[in-house]
């Protein structure tokens, strides 16, 4: 099924609904294909909510490889401050979630995890 993205521009963020079995390799070519669409401003703060995921064949190295990717792009756009909020309601999500989270401590992306999808989009609004 893969990543879908909807923007919320007038609210500054986006949507990442991720659904099916997703591998590292979609996971960073769903974030390339939305970063370079019109659909992306930079500095959008991101609620990603993995709800619906099957994330069994997301490895390590895939994860880091989105922090390093992300990371990147931001920079590149000079965005120096931006919230990531990510939902999830299921033990693996939310372990890579939290990977990603302390993976993202010293970067210009505050990541927060959560177990509820509205505490998770209150918190980024």
């Amino acid at each position: 099924m893969g990543i879908l993205f909807n923007s919320f521009k007038e609210q500054n963020y986006f949507l990442s609904k991720w659904s099916g079995k997703i591998t590292d390799r979609e996971m960073l070519d769903e974030y390339a294909r939305f970063f370079s669409s019109e659909d992306w401003v930079p500095g959008m703060n991101e609620l990603s909510d993995v709800a619906e995921v099957d994330m069994t064949d997301i490895s390590p190295t895939g994860v880091l490889d989105l922090k390093v990717y992300t990371e990147k792009t931001y920079s590149e756009h000079n965005v120096d401050k931006m919230k990531t909020a990510i939902y999830c309601s299921d033990a693996l999500p939310y372990g890579i979630a939290t990977v990603y989270q302390s993976l993202a401590e010293d970067s210009p992306e505050d990541v927060r995890v959560f177990l509820d999808f509205d505490e998770a989009k209150e918190w980024l609004l």
